[in-house]
């Protein structure tokens, strides 16, 4: 199997990435899976050696790459011959890809939002691989983490309980590491706002980061190609992608939404990189008093 250089979405979680992977897949050229969290997840799982993307895999290997990604899906795996004992880890992951190549398209992209911090660890495997990291207003990423719940008393995917604080240090996180990625590039930032108010313009600059040519398609089919992208049972947050067309509604529309005091929190959670982005703006706090009340009830409810 010839290895392939690849294209990986990155971003905080509720930035976007569904929606840009959605109109990437709808390209001719690009097809994409369901998120794999492969370097999240399974790497660590199968321990440091298979950090050598050379790395023979045996059967236990398979059935973890199986079991982690049905368990963060929902979606059943049937492997049949496309990852099989005796391959590369590397190729393995490429085989987990193929299985969703259903029109057989020459180029893949994988989109896992977290994947943004494992970005040395993917060089290892693909050394001029590409990366879109999509950046998302931190108050409208935070607060959409806040009303993200488990599916079931058995999903381990999503803390039962979460703060401001613990999503706002995550989009830090994430978006913190895609800036620090020394093979800036290779990376190609996009700022969500500019993806919903100017689609056209933003797609073409991606396409022309990925050396393929525009396609109109994009733009009308993105909203069908999704249904393939994600479990409605296991992914609900991500059904709002199904929807046709962009919503200027969603353009900052927590800090529209959201009390005054939260915008605040959040904000004092990531201070200078939102600064820095270009998000942070003034707000006043009643008091002292209130400022202490505010931060101790997120971080202790």
């Amino acid at each position: 199997m010839t290895t392939q250089q690849g294209t990986f979405i990155i971003g905080s979680p509720r930035s976007g990435t569904t929606l840009l992977q959605s109109l990437l897949s709808s390209h001719s050229q690009f097809y994409s899976p369901p998120e794999t969290s492969f370097f999240l997840n399974i790497i660590p799982q199968l321990g440091i050696t298979y950090a050598d993307p050379n790395c023979i895999i045996d059967e236990h290997a398979i059935q973890v790459i199986k079991k982690d990604f049905e368990k963060m899906t929902g979606i059943a795996l049937e492997i049949g011959s496309a990852i099989t004992p005796g391959m590369t880890i590397r190729h393995a992951f490429e085989g987990l890809l193929s299985l969703f190549n259903t029109d057989n398209k020459p180029r893949w992209i994988e989109k896992t939002t977290n994947h943004a911090r494992c970005m040395l660890a993917i060089q290892r495997y693909y050394t001029d691989a590409k990366f879109i990291h999509i950046i998302r207003d931190p108050v409208d990423c935070a607060s959409s983490m806040m009303k993200i719940r488990p599916v079931s008393v058995s999903d381990l995917r999503i803390p039962y309980i979460s703060s401001y604080f613990a999503t706002a240090r995550l989009w830090k996180r994430c978006v913190s590491a895609a800036l620090l990625y020394p093979k800036q590039q290779n990376t190609l930032h996009i700022y969500y706002e500019n993806l919903i108010q100017n689609p056209e313009a933003v797609m073409i600059e991606a396409c022309r980061f990925l050396e393929v040519p525009y396609e109109e398609a994009m733009m009308s089919n993105f909203h069908t190609t999704a249904n393939q992208l994600f479990s409605k049972q296991s992914c609900p947050w991500q059904v709002d992608t199904l929807r046709p067309g962009f919503h200027l509604d969603s353009v900052h529309k927590s800090r529209k939404n959201l009390p005054a005091y939260h915008v605040w929190l959040i904000q004092r959670y990531v201070q200078d990189l939102s600064r820095y982005l270009g998000y942070y703006e003034s707000i006043s706090i009643p008091s002292r008093i209130m400022l202490i009340a505010y931060i101790g009830g997120d971080l202790f409810k």
